[in-house]
């Protein structure tokens, strides 16, 4: 998990939110879950299966969210997105 995924999950189960950790790491998301149960009283977290870089497990995970959970209300997404080769783009805070 990213540095910031722990934070942003822990912030929503603070407030009440049902939160579903989607992951492609079973076992580190049931982990993740632990500690949000631990740290937050009543906390509602769920586990949803995903390798967002299989489109099979995502098909699955779609159809599984959608007859598990009757609406998402927001979704975080905090995976890198997948290389492809050197930015060659200028950035303005080097240019110049």
């Amino acid at each position: 998990m990213r540095r910031s995924t722990p934070e942003t999950a822990a912030a929503l189960v603070a407030g009440g939110a049902r939160t579903v950790l989607a992951c492609r790491d079973r076992s580190r998301a049931e982990a993740a879950a632990a500690h949000l149960r631990a740290r937050h009283t009543g906390a509602d977290v769920e586990i949803l299966e995903v390798d967002l870089g299989d489109l099979d497990s995502v098909r699955r995970a779609a159809s599984e969210a959608h007859d598990r959970f009757e609406r998402i209300d927001a979704l975080i997404n905090s995976v890198d997105p997948p290389f492809r080769g050197p930015d060659t783009r200028i950035d303005d805070r080097r240019a110049g």
